[in-house]
């Protein structure tokens, strides 16, 4: 059985972290517009304290596995954008990006060991077969139970078999599947925090955002100005939906 994360040594800048979970360059995650030449190291100033204290928690001592890569996607604005356009709806969208993580993963399984892979459910979604099978065309897929509390899949290819297993609310009762959860939280604060920082320097008094419905329209009308000036088009830094 196989468990797949590394990094034994915090890195000191956003190329850095992305490189560590294999997410592409500043320029794939679409956050090299918003960094400028003086910014500071990673994690920034105002986050630095609550990182050094997990940090401090180091490896997981004692375990009876070893986690050996980290790998996250990372969807940026117009990527977003883009894949919204091209296939008309969001679910879709969360899927592509799934489909990115899976691929990877059943590569990784040509050495043959067991591979399982368990995961949230993608909001209300009971029925993944005909997704996957787009996923990974040349495979064959026994479909297990499908229904609201859990969806099961065995990929099987020559040399290599995948479980997949998709349940709701994964991370509440599976460490591995929350520390996934808060790799791509961090990656997601890593990139507002470079998105606020472009921003709070040039527009005066202007308070950071979350990105969040509740207040991404504040922060939209404060800049939206600069934008259209500097010609940046709401695709690069607005999600359509």
């Amino acid at each position: 059985m196989r468990y797949l994360v590394t990094a034994r040594v915090r890195p000191g800048k956003e190329a850095a972290l992305l490189a560590a979970i294999e997410a592409g360059t500043l320029a794939d995650v679409e956050i090299a517009p918003w960094l400028d030449a003086d910014d500071p190291d990673w994690p920034r100033p105002e986050s630095r304290a609550l990182h050094d204290r997990y940090h401090a928690l180091g490896p997981f001592q004692g375990a009876p596995w070893q986690i050996v890569a980290v790998h996250s996607v990372v969807v940026g604005p117009a990527r977003f954008n883009a894949t919204l356009e091209q296939t008309g709806s969001k679910a879709r969208v969360h899927f592509t990006a799934f489909a990115r993580l899976l691929r990877s993963l059943w590569e990784r399984a040509h050495d043959g060991l067991a591979t399982h892979v368990r995961c949230d459910k993608h909001g209300g979604r009971h029925f993944y077969l005909d997704a996957l099978l787009e996923c990974l065309p040349d495979v064959w897929i026994d479909r297990g139970p499908e229904g609201p509390e859990l969806s099961r899949y065995t990929v099987r290819g020559p040399g290599r078999r995948l479980e997949l297993t998709l349940v709701p609310r994964a991370d509440a009762d599976d460490g591995l599947v929350a520390l996934a959860s808060i790799v791509s939280k961090a990656v997601r604060e890593a990139w507002m925090d470079a998105f606020n920082a472009h921003w709070t320097t040039r527009v005066p008094d202007l308070r950071p955002t979350a990105g969040y419905p509740s207040d991404a329209h504040r922060f939209r009308e404060a800049i939206e100005a600069q934008c259209q000036a500097r010609g940046l088009h709401p695709n690069r830094w607005w999600r359509a939906r």
